[in-house]
């Protein structure tokens, strides 16, 4: 995972064939960057049965996105 700003690391990861590399744009990989990115990629595939996305740090930290004016 790797902000579409940070140039240096995804050119030279793209020219490893083994990496995989997910380019969030402009913001930096965070848990809530990632909910986000993974509710809009969910909610365009599923529609209104994502209601919202939640992606665990560590067993009591989470980052979460959901539709506006959740729950």
């Amino acid at each position: 995972l790797l902000n579409s700003d940070d140039t240096v690391l995804l050119d030279s990861l793209q020219r490893v064939p083994e990496a995989k590399v997910y380019v969030l744009p402009g913001v930096n990989p965070s848990a809530e960057a990632m909910a986000r990115e993974l509710f809009a990629v969910a909610a365009e595939r599923f529609g209104e049965a994502v209601s919202s996305v939640r992606v665990w740090e560590s067993t009591t930290q989470y980052g979460e996105y959901g539709k506006r004016g959740w729950p």
